[in-house]
């Protein structure tokens, strides 16, 4: 059995750039004074990239998700990865990756490493409460890997928050260009789930939430042309099969119609309005809707419903 040092040589001598590339990360990641596991992370993604590198080739498009938490993220990003084109990683937090010195083979191979460790583990989340498994379709694998991302949405909201120049520089690593996708929640839900969530009063919550939208909106601010889409997580559930479609084109690929109704299957009839379950006041209210009145994507919500064509 070849020892480390052995592996060493070898990759060196069969990837010479790649193995300067690692080596120079090396020294970044001890840098940033990163995390044990993004030390760990780092020969292993340039292993897994290295293998899929010829996949790599074939990406058109890298899409981020940004945005409050308990918003949605993980209904949408599941359906994208459902895509036989798409592999979106469910909670990489591909940002903290890049800042840490991560480059493109890397980045990528750390989204194809955690899709398939989550579906090892079948694709449950938030405690066994939701399935997130599309039974037919690609999850796991692809045809052509023309879109590649990370779902991870309110991590790299906070990011972005502390290094917004970080955008910037994914732009660069990728080579492609970047979608954005913001998925929207009604706003008393978002709050009341986060204060669950988070085992933090309402008032708390709702300072949590709009100061992510505060970045939201910033970021937002700086999108191109073409890079940005506000996702309602109610259109989605109401009509994915118009909604899918949309969120396709956007990332650049099509919705064919098994995939859309195979991904409608798994869509719940209704979204959860926590909002009923939590002890909202008139005062905490009328707070959350002056507080609301300064983001256009929340144009529409209410404590009772949406209002009708909103």
């Amino acid at each position: 059995m070849p020892v480390v040092s052995d592996v060493t040589e070898i990759l060196k001598q069969r990837f010479p750039r790649q193995w300067r590339q690692f080596t120079r990360g090396i020294m970044a990641v001890e840098r940033s004074l990163a995390p044990a596991e993004l030390v760990r992370d780092h020969p292993l993604s340039l292993v897994t990239g290295i293998r899929s590198r010829r996949s790599f080739a074939d990406v058109e498009t890298f899409a981020m998700f940004v945005g409050a938490s308990r918003s949605g993220h993980s209904l949408v990003g599941s359906l994208l990865n459902a895509h036989p084109e798409v592999v979106i990683a469910h909670q990489l937090h591909a940002l903290r990756y890049l800042a840490a010195g991560f480059r493109r083979i890397q980045l990528f191979g750390m989204i194809l490493r955690t899709d398939r460790r989550y579906g090892r583990r079948g694709r449950i989340s938030n405690k066994g409460r939701f399935n997130y498994a599309v039974p037919g379709q690609w999850q796991g694998c692809y045809t052509r890997l023309r879109v590649i991302g990370d779902k991870r949405g309110a991590s790299s909201t906070e990011l972005l928050d502390q290094r917004p120049e970080l955008l910037e520089r994914l732009r660069s690593v990728v080579d492609v260009p970047v979608r954005i996708v913001h998925v929207v929640r009604n706003p008393f839900d978002n709050i009341s789930t986060m204060a669950v969530r988070f085992h933090i009063e309402l008032p708390a919550a709702a300072d949590r939430y709009f100061a992510l939208l505060d970045v939201t909106a910033a970021v937002k601010a700086t999108a191109g042309d073409g890079e940005w889409l506000d996702l309602r997580h109610e259109d989605m559930i109401a009509d994915p099969v118009t909604w899918l479609p949309r969120l396709c084109s956007f990332v650049g690929v099509t919705a064919g119609d098994d995939y859309v109704r195979d991904c409608a299957s798994i869509i719940y009839k209704r979204p959860h309005q926590s909002r009923h379950e939590a002890p909202w006041t008139d005062e905490l209210v009328g707070m959350v809707e002056r507080r609301m009145a300064a983001f256009s994507f929340l144009e529409g919500y209410r404590f009772e419903e949406r209002a009708a064509g909103a």
